[in-house]
């Protein structure tokens, strides 16, 4: 009989400890918690992890579970307490190791340094290809993505990311790969993760269209909310100012002329002496949201304006809040932050004279400005 190959020798214990691990996984659930489904063990398990974590004050640490394998992951203030964490996990129900039941292993995925926020990550196909950009949690994750575009797109993706602490809870490789998906079904367009949310824009053929905004009304993975903002091939956006206005391929003379459209006769407004956005501007802002997404290669700048009325450096403050209050709301749906900037700008660029009512209500406004 031939002997084994040194490959096939060398792949057996790997494979016994898969397979070890599966039957630990399934003892412990039979018999130290008896009458718990698999996945109320598994869930019992993270809980306990979570719990452990916060008692120590680890609260930047969350723990995912995979059978009895903890995934760690957060933003460590210091390499020690991320040390501290992964301790604190793998002993959080017990012993830990393969024979002490609870936690056998913990994959520290957690980096050190600040959280990012927002946190975002897109994908972006094109006709010269695809690139991937913004943040990612682990060195794994960076690399199953990279490998799961180059399968999706029969290319090999430009890759910009880099790690990063301060994804959000919840399965983000799983929104993301989504939202990799959806793009592959289109033409062209581009999937942006900020945050919990994911929105997808570009367009496609109508089928496919079609499927994509059905896909978002599901959700990507539980704890992220998407939109498809996806239009049929050569129809464009569909709103009223913006006919004859063509984003696909938006240069910024062509995106300050679609934001100008929009705003000739439109008006974001906002409580008396506050930088809440009026709940009435939601439809103009959404319409701008679907300018700014397409518009975002090049930098926005969102700029506020007051009139002459009162203290010039409160107004001043009141322009530059208002302004920036914009720029969040456009941030949280989808627009790049580090693409997108605010400025007030006070009472000191009027637009009509300052000595009626109606001059001083269009010298109240927003504006939005796009460069290269």
């Amino acid at each position: 009989m031939a002997e084994p190959s040194p490959k096939s020798q060398a792949c057996w214990p790997g494979f016994w400890t898969g397979i070890g691990g599966a039957l630990l996984t399934a003892l412990f659930a039979m018999l130290l918690l008896p009458g718990l489904t698999m996945g109320a063990f598994e869930d019992k398990l993270e809980k306990q992890a979570n719990a452990a974590l916060r008692a120590e004050g680890l609260t930047w640490a969350s723990v995912r579970m995979e059978g009895q394998r903890a995934i760690l992951s957060g933003a460590a203030p210091t390499e020690a307490l991320k040390r501290k964490a992964h301790d604190v996990a793998l002993t959080s129900s017990g012993a830990g190791g393969p024979y002490a039941g609870g936690v056998t292993q913990v994959i520290n995925e957690a980096l050190v340094g600040s959280a990012v926020s927002p946190y975002t990550w897109s994908v972006r196909r094109t006709a010269q290809g695809v690139r991937l950009a913004g943040h990612v949690p682990s060195e794994a994750i960076k690399a199953a993505l990279v490998q799961r575009a180059r399968q999706m797109f029969n290319a090999q993706p430009e890759d910009l990311t880099k790690l990063a602490p301060g994804a959000p809870q919840g399965d983000w490789q799983r929104a993301a790969l989504w939202g990799m998906e959806q793009v592959a079904q289109l033409t062209s367009g581009e999937a942006r993760l900020v945050d919990g949310r994911i929105v997808v824009i570009g367009e496609g053929p109508a089928a496919a269209v079609e499927q994509v905004k059905a896909r978002a009304a599901m959700g990507p993975a539980p704890g992220f909310e998407a939109s498809a903002d996806v239009t049929v091939t050569g129809q464009g956006l569909g709103i009223r100012e913006l006919q004859g206005v063509d984003l696909t391929n938006a240069t910024p003379e062509v995106c300050t002329n679609a934001f100008a459209r929009l705003m000739q006769n439109n008006v974001i407004t906002f409580a008396v002496d506050s930088d809440v956005i009026d709940p009435k501007s939601a439809p103009l802002l959404e319409s701008l949201i679907r300018v700014a997404v397409r518009c975002d290669s090049a930098k926005i700048e969102v700029s506020g304006h007051t009139d002459v009325t009162g203290d010039p450096a409160q107004n001043f403050a009141l322009s530059q809040r208002r302004a920036n209050s914009v720029r969040l709301y456009l941030i949280e749906r989808g627009v790049l932050d580090d693409r997108i900037t605010a400025q007030g700008f006070g009472s000191t660029r009027p637009i009509a004279p300052n000595n009626t009512p109606a001059g001083q209500a269009a010298n109240r406004r927003i504006e939005f400005r796009v460069a290269s």
